[in-house]
């Protein structure tokens, strides 16, 4: 047995400061220099303002605590297994929020993560090795969720504005909000009172057989599933007014107690642990090495990731276009912005020797390095958007067209081949310097 414990204790600490900034959005050049000549000023998409405090204060506690046992049962199968338990801590709410949930955050406690790992050596020969493993995996919450119900919380100490051209209070272009009476948010973004940790449960199958004293092959399989991913999801807009070809909801774009839930925002943004997705893979590799000074690892991967839960860039680094249907999650089901379905990634590393020809021709090959590193893959999803960006009055600016599925285009492939030379040259006693050149795609 081999048998540990631990405990991690993280603090996380957040100041952001910020300029009051406007931003208005066309959706040609041509519209956008009619507003600039005073011809069309309403001839934007959306227009938004943040104004108030410029700087906000933040912090959260991660607490980790887990127990994890190796049990080596012969000497052909060992055993692993554990459990981890997480707690996230999260930033203090503003009491005095005019908004409910954004009043109180609560913390999700249920975090439990086991694991279990197998390792069985196969057969007298012990040149196949079956390795298998099965956890729950919880993600950290998302600060910038807290971040964005702290500062867009419905009050005016930091405040954020949304409007469309027919949106009432609308600014004419190059127009922005006063402060005092003019500068009242409409726009509002909280955190579920359901809101749970993200996690994901984890499996991996790999069969690996030693072929000879040179070669290695493999071939393996993942599956992955995730739950509770965060999404963001206008909970304002009632009463729809119509319907899109593909039976989205259009929502007028007045604001009252018959065509929102809160007559007092015009968009509420409430973030909510609804997603789900699924990852699958198969990844078959080949080793080989001392093969005359010549080593390399080949390895290709088919796979597949898909989600109902377009996160967008305002938590996400690798943003997505965001939710287009309030009535319906699954909607927007469909690959996720990271998926690849090939991909083919490969090194080669040769140290060159020769023993005949000239004395230069031995001093320039021997002792060199030469090294290669390869990765061919297809393209990443991207998903085509409407023009205007807003087409149901959802409060998203970024809808697709009618009929069409999300991420349905992809990003042209990408090859990459980079060549690597390194050569150690002796100046005397124990003292060398190396050379390196590298030449990159």
């Amino acid at each position: 047995h081999s048998f540990k414990a631990g405990i991690d204790i993280q603090h996380v600490a957040d100041t952001r400061t910020s300029s009051p900034q406007q931003i208005y959005t066309f959706p040609t050049v041509a519209s956008y220099l009619a507003a600039r000549s005073g011809a069309n000023p309403f001839g934007y998409n959306t227009f938004q303002q943040y104004f108030g405090e410029p700087g906000i204060d933040f912090s959260s506690n991660l607490y980790g605590m887990f127990v994890q046992d190796d049990w080596r049962l012969s000497d052909s199968l060992k055993v692993l297994y554990g459990l981890r338990y997480d707690l996230y801590d999260v930033p203090a709410p503003d009491a005095n929020a005019p908004f409910e949930t954004s009043r109180d955050f609560v913390v999700d406690k249920n975090n439990l993560a086991p694991r279990l790992g197998v390792v069985w050596t196969v057969g007298s020969d012990r040149r196949t090795v079956v390795r298998a493993n099965s956890g729950v995996m919880y993600d950290q919450a998302l600060l910038a969720s807290y971040e964005q119900a702290l500062i867009n919380n419905g009050t005016n100490a930091r405040a954020s504005a949304s409007f469309q051209p027919a949106t009432p209070g609308a600014p004419a272009f190059p127009g922005v909000l006063s402060a005092g009476a003019g500068a009242q948010p409409n726009t509002l973004t909280t955190v579920s009172r359901d809101f749970d940790v993200a996690y994901n449960w984890q499996n991996n199958l790999q069969l690996e057989r030693q072929l000879n004293n040179t070669f290695a092959a493999s071939v393996g399989v993942s599956y992955s599933r995730g739950y509770n991913l965060p999404v963001i999801s206008n909970i304002n807009a009632i009463n729809p007014i119509g319907r899109l070809a593909d039976g989205r909801p259009i929502y007028s774009t007045a604001v009252n107690a018959s065509t929102r839930l809160d007559p007092r925002y015009n968009v509420i943004n409430q973030i909510e642990s609804l997603g789900e997705s699924t990852y699958k893979n198969i990844t078959a590799q080949l080793t080989g090495r001392n093969i005359h000074g010549i080593q390399f690892d080949f390895a290709y991967t088919l796979g597949k990731a898909e989600d109902n839960a377009p996160i967008t860039s305002v938590l996400s680094v690798t943003g997505d276009a965001g939710r287009t249907n309030p009535e319906s999650l699954d909607f927007d089901k469909g690959p996720n912005v990271l998926d690849q379905r090939h991909t083919f990634a490969g090194s080669i590393v040769a140290r060159p020797s020769i023993d005949g020809g000239n004395a230069f021709t031995r001093g320039l090959v021997n002792g060199t390095i030469v090294g290669v590193a390869m990765q061919f893959a297809n393209g990443i999803p991207i998903g085509l958007r409407a023009n205007p960006g807003e087409i149901n009055n959802d409060g998203v600016n970024s809808d697709r067209p009618a009929g069409i599925s999300r991420n349905s285009l992809r990003l042209p492939a990408r090859y990459n081949v980079d060549l690597r030379l390194s050569r150690q040259v002796a100046i005397g006693g124990p003292r060398k310097v190396e050379v390196i050149a590298e030449v990159k795609n």
